[in-house]
Order: structure tokens, then sequence, then C-alpha cells
């Protein structure tokens, strides 16, 4: 099995999201890697605290689009950034032993023990 590097790796991950937004399956034909291989890496960055595409699908579906009717995607696109700010601010993560992703990425960054 070869090793690939953290830049290509990171590069790959990059393509996931805006602006390019490829798709899981086209990065991975694109890259040569697996599908597999690349859904592992999109979950080690989200339990990282880092920005994913798809890992907050499900919370977006239940915590607030099923329940809100919007009048215009400018009031859409509003209130998604609005929430994205309070999930990666303020909303404590079990995943992360109860840390925000952005303190659990402080965290990192400070080279401390989140765990305590």
């Amino acid at each position: 099995m070869k090793r690939i590097s953290p830049e290509r790796k990171t590069a790959a991950l990059d393509k996931l999201l805006p602006p390019y937004n490829m798709t899981v399956t086209a990065v991975a034909q694109m890259e040569g890697i697996s599908e597999a291989t690349l859904y592992n890496w999109r979950n080690q960055a989200k339990a990282e605290g880092k920005p994913v595409p798809g890992a907050d699908n499900r919370t977006v579906r239940y915590d607030w689009l099923g329940q809100h009717l919007f009048s215009s995607l400018k009031a859409l696109q509003e209130y998604a950034t609005q929430w994205q700010w309070f999930y990666h601010h303020e909303r404590l993560n079990m995943a992360l032993n109860g840390f925000t992703p952005m303190q659990r990425i402080q965290c990192l960054s400070d080279s401390t023990d989140y765990r305590r």
C-alpha cells in the first residue's frame, strides 16, 4: 500500500469544499484513490474539527431545514450562515469531549490536551 503525502490528502479534501464542491466519487477518480479512503479522510478531518462537506447534513436536515419555511434563497443563506457559526463556535460536540470545533482547533494549535 503506497503512502500518500499530507499535502496530497489536504489537496484532495479541499476539492470537496467551495469553490470546487466536487463529489467524493469525482475526487476519488481524479486522485486515483478509493472512495472509502476519501470518506475516511473526511471523517478524520471532521473529528479534528475541520470543516468538511457532508459532515453536517443530518444535523442541518433535522435541526432547521425541515422546521422552517424560507421566503427567499437569501433568507435561507443568511440563516445557514448564522447556523454554521453557531455550530462551529457555540454548540458543544460530544465527539470532541464537550468542546466546540473551534475550541478543539484552538487546543490543537496550543498543543494542549483537549481531553482534560
